[in-house]
């Protein structure tokens, strides 16, 4: 288990500093990379477009409804201090 949370602060961390590389510059097959195989890009949240490689919105249905219930909470962040809560 301590491995898979060592990953998944290291995918939060090249998700924000490597959204603009191909797999998020993470090289070999660490526990990250296949979190990020299994979420980020099997859903096209990291996907290329027009040249480079960008964080949008998922192309399946399936996680729309996720990625717009993430998308208020931070514009609503903006705004007042938010509960993160599910």
């Amino acid at each position: 288990m301590a491995q898979v949370n060592v990953g998944r602060r290291k995918l939060l961390t090249v998700l924000l500093n490597n959204s603009d590389k191909l797999d998020l510059g993470i090289e070999e097959y660490p526990v990250e990379k296949n979190m990020y195989k299994a979420t980020l890009e099997n859903s096209g949240i990291h996907r290329e477009i027009k040249g480079g490689w960008k964080i949008v919105p998922p192309k399946d249905s399936i996680y729309l409804k996720v990625w717009s219930i993430i998308e208020d909470f931070f514009k609503n962040a903006k705004e007042e201090a938010q509960n993160f809560l599910l």
